[in-house]
């Protein structure tokens, strides 16, 4: 069985340009069937808002530095998203070695969120990791947990 789903085999494409919300949306549903991983090769992609499920992972390679993006990149493209990455119900849900950025677009805007508000755990206890992550140029708040 199939559990890692590179974007690029969905249509994503890192050249910082081109829209890849949709592949992005695909691989991430794919990997919600399954608990798989979403793999984010190295690349500046651009992207609207999209939901990790529980126990996905989304994995990029770090190259990162304290100053800049480098490695595996998603770019906010969308000022009307409330969020880059929404974790709601991503029961246990990994977001690793990868650089979010949301380039000062719109009013408020996260990288990472999870509403508490829609999500009351359900008899489960939700523990998402973030790890070796740089989530910058956000207009709200970098990570985002709201109770």
């Amino acid at each position: 069985m199939k559990n890692v789903f590179d974007i690029t085999e969905f249509g994503a494409v890192g050249d910082g340009v081109t829209d890849s919300t949709e592949a992005i949306r695909a691989a991430a549903a794919a990997a919600a069937e399954v608990h798989g991983v979403i793999m984010v090769p190295p690349g500046v992609y651009c992207s609207g808002s999209f939901h990790l499920g529980e126990g996905v992972t989304l994995q990029g390679m770090a190259a990162w530095v304290y100053s800049a993006d480098r490695g595996s990149v998603i770019l906010l493209n969308d000022p009307e998203a409330d969020c880059l990455v929404d974790i709601t119900g991503g029961f246990g849900c990994t977001i690793k070695d990868i650089c979010l950025n949301g380039r000062g677009l719109g009013n408020n805007v996260h990288g990472v969120k999870l509403e508490w508000e829609r999500h009351n755990g359900g008899g489960k206890e939700d523990s998402p990791t973030i790890d070796n992550c740089r989530i910058s140029g956000f207009t709200g708040d970098g990570v985002h947990l709201s109770r």
